[in-house]
């Protein structure tokens, strides 16, 4: 199960065949199993079910990176040699994993759901899940040489598994109402994967979530430009993140809020879509290899400065007016 030479005789495939569908089904029965016996009729209940979804998450992860350490020194690299971006890895889902064990956490500590922990839980739901489900929809991710049993595909397996069960648990406990007027929190969740992938990219050469270049649309015969590839993932995935939405609003009829109200938070939210886009424009190379890397984080924390200040301004007006 944990072996270093633990391989098939022949390489199995898992994308776009009767594997792959087998695969989808026996995933979509085990979250469809977990959400018919969890169903969290009390917070106890509720809160224990997050704490136990984060522990599973982070023994998860943390095994994958230690397992990963161990095969390369057991192949004979030196520390120096192992790329240790890689090796920790900063895709989509990997951020995604740290953030949901995060938002679970907090969800579990904390008395009251603030704003700040509603926009966590709101990127779970528009991000984390939607992940997930993509990465079922192209299961890159499974090793085709190692059996399925391996310790490097189930742990894969689980970890996106429950990236789709933990979002899908919040909604359904109440523990957030996802309106489509909250839709520009995911969208702040993409400028927060696009800014730690971009930077980690460049400074690694690694293509972090499709940061260089679209695993999916290079396999359809579909080409990107490069300055445009994290821009159209972008635009692919927040198309799924806004099905998703739609099909919650189907189920629960959650009121809206005014779209008047939250068009600034978009416009703020998609001003980082297109900085994440900008500013790798102004890199001498790709990737960049230096310092120069760190830029990249530039996107999250000037989006997140501006809906600060515009918070503040809200509030300041709103007393001005009492």
């Amino acid at each position: 199960m944990f072996g270093y030479n633990t391989y098939n005789e022949q390489s199995v495939s898992y994308i776009f065949n009767l594997n792959h569908l087998w695969l989808v089904l026996a995933v979509g029965g085990f979250i469809a199993i977990l959400l018919l016996l969890l169903k969290g009729k009390t917070e106890k209940r509720r809160k224990i079910t997050m704490f136990i979804v984060a522990i599973v998450l982070l023994v998860l992860e943390v095994g994958r990176i230690v397992w990963r350490f161990e095969y390369y020194l057991y192949v004979g690299m030196e520390l120096s040699e192992i790329d240790w971006w890689w090796n920790i890895s900063f895709q989509m889902c990997a951020i995604m994993t740290w953030f949901t064990i995060i938002t679970l956490l907090l969800n579990v500590f904390v008395k009251k759901q603030g704003y700040v922990l509603n926009i966590m839980n709101n990127i779970l739901f528009g991000c984390a899940m939607i992940g997930g489900i993509l990465t079922y929809v192209y299961p890159y991710f499974i090793s085709g040489s190692r059996p399925i049993w391996h310790f490097t595909n189930w742990q894969t397996i689980l970890t996106h598994a429950l990236l789709i069960f933990a979002p899908i648990y919040v909604v359904r406990t109440k523990i957030i109402k996802p309106k489509l007027t909250d839709l520009w929190k995911p969208m702040l969740g993409y400028v927060l994967i696009g800014s730690i992938a971009g930077m980690a990219s460049e400074f690694s050469g690694n293509n972090f979530a499709y940061y260089f270049e679209n695993g999916l649309f290079v396999y359809l015969g579909i080409r990107v430009p490069f300055e445009l590839s994290f821009f159209t993932t972008f635009i692919a995935v927040f198309i799924c993140a806004i099905i998703a939405y739609l099909i919650a609003k189907l189920i629960y009829k959650y009121k809206e809020d005014s779209f008047k109200s939250v068009y600034p938070y978009f416009l703020m939210s998609f001003a980082g879509i297109i900085l994440i886009v900008l500013i790798p424009l102004c890199y001498p190379t790709h990737p960049v290899k230096n310092f120069l890397a760190l830029f990249s984080l530039l996107p999250i924390f000037i989006t997140i400065g501006m809906i600060a200040i515009y918070e503040y301004y809200k509030k300041s007006r709103i007393k001005a007016l009492l």
